[in-house]
């Protein structure tokens, strides 16, 4: 009975000593999580993503400046300046009637892409793009398209630079130049402000022209070597011209670099604040002239009187003819008579003329 007491008390003994030991190391465990473990994994997962997130860094940074950097066929032009100078140098290099080739042609195809109406320019298969005389216009050369089924159609290379560097925007570019087009509403205003349109300091005169043979295509090809010539002015008879870049950058540039116009050693100089204001003035009046004439279906006027062709118009129309025709006898032949075959008046030249000073000769009848 003592022994099995005895054995009863150690066994007593021992699983309170087990269960001491246990609650021991379970109140160790709950004191002491394994926070050196967790924090070594954190450690290793914090050297493991480091270099990931620093690449991933340097790969947004990268993102960023090529976003900055325009890419056409492999070709990079980070500003409108560079771009244009790429376009006069092809030009001067091709002779009217010449193919690009290579590189540029490449270059070419992807500014025709930025073009307005690029879709139908392209329609049917694009052979080459060539530079040659104007079929429209003889006495100038634009770029052209020639397309399988042999025609031709000229596009203008200004219009395919101004969709992809339009005045007034920052350079977002990633892709394909038409998505400026998403950000239109904000190009216009923009580009219809007329300090964005005109920035001071973008005006220069050029003197030292007469007798010189100077014509204005010749001036505008020099000129445009340093920049987009907005608006040019030139007479001939003074040795004079004024003109407008697109930028301040532009008119610093040709006055630096400018050396001579076919061998006319011509002077340059920046307008004065006067002179600018004053041209800015000539400009915007011309567009307003240009904007109300009757070209493009504007609405105009003739001798301020309501017509079909609305407001402003230069040009009156011709009247009706006044006779109707009168029939030689009376009864059932002059059921017969009655409409004139004769024309109605002409149209009216006169500037602001009102509507039709031609009366028409008189109709003569159907039946003699």
């Amino acid at each position: 009975m003592e022994q099995e007491e005895s054995s009863g008390l150690e066994r007593e003994e021992a699983k309170v000593k087990n269960g001491t030991e246990e609650a021991e190391e379970e109140d160790a465990n709950e004191k002491e999580p394994p926070v050196k473990k967790l924090k070594v994994a954190n450690d290793d997962q914090e050297e493991a993503a480091s270099p990931t997130a620093k690449k991933n860094t340097e790969e947004d940074d990268d993102q960023v400046r090529n976003d900055e950097i325009l890419r056409l066929a492999g070709i990079e032009f980070a500003s409108r300046e560079a771009l244009w100078s790429w376009v006069q140098e092809l030009t001067s290099k091709l002779e009217p009637g010449g193919k690009a080739t290579g590189v540029d042609q490449f270059v070419l195809f992807a500014l025709l892409e930025a073009h307005p109406t690029s879709e139908e320019k392209m329609n049917g298969g694009v052979v080459h793009i060539g530079y040659d005389i104007n079929a429209d216009f003889p006495d100038t050369k634009s770029y052209y398209v020639e397309r399988k089924d042999g025609s031709r159609v000229g596009f203008s290379i200004r219009k395919c630079v101004e969709e992809i560097f339009p005045q007034g925007i920052p350079l977002i570019l990633n892709g394909h130049a038409k998505r400026f087009k998403n950000n239109a509403s904000g190009k216009h205003a923009m580009y219809d402000d007329k300090s964005n349109a005109f920035p001071p300091g973008s005006a220069i005169s050029i003197s030292g022209l007469e007798g010189q043979g100077i014509n204005h295509h010749m001036l505008r090809k020099v000129m445009g070597k340093f920049g987009i010539v907005r608006w040019m002015e030139l007479s001939e008879d003074e040795g004079i011209a004024k003109l407008r870049f697109d930028s301040v950058e532009s008119a610093d540039n040709a006055i630096a670099n400018f050396t001579d116009i076919e061998g006319c050693a011509a002077k340059l100089n920046k307008m004065s604040q006067a002179e600018e204001d004053e041209l800015r003035s000539q400009w915007i009046a011309a567009r307003a002239e240009r904007n109300n004439s009757p070209r493009g279906g504007q609405q105009h006027y003739s001798n301020d009187v309501p017509g079909k062709y609305g407001p402003a118009s230069l040009c009156g129309k011709g009247g009706r003819g006044v006779s109707r025709g009168r029939p030689l006898d009376q009864g059932r032949v002059a059921l017969l008579g009655g409409r004139g075959t004769r024309s109605g008046g002409s149209r009216g030249r006169q500037i602001q003329s009102p509507r039709g000073l031609g009366g028409g000769r008189a109709g003569r009848s159907l039946l003699k």
